[in-house]
């Protein structure tokens, strides 16, 4: 059976890299405000800023850390 790429093939730098957007620090205080205030689900809010349940809840479990580096911002 022939291998599915070649070797060669695997250490192309010439290809982009995948690149992800990462949510701003007050976009997410504004998702601990949308869960907690407001009561959205986490269905709604990923929805709305276009992420996954799980980036949301990621962000959920982390509230004390975002909370604690948001005081620190001048």
């Amino acid at each position: 059976m022939a291998p599915r790429c070649k070797s060669s093939d695997a250490g192309n730098l010439a290809m982009p890299s995948r690149s992800h957007q990462v949510l701003l620090l007050s976009e997410k205080m504004k998702v601990l405000n949308l869960t907690r205030k407001e009561r959205k689900s986490y269905a709604e809010v990923a929805e709305i800023y276009n992420k996954n349940v799980s980036s949301i809840c990621d962000i959920v479990k982390k509230r004390k850390e975002i909370g604690a580096s948001f005081a620190a911002v001048p």
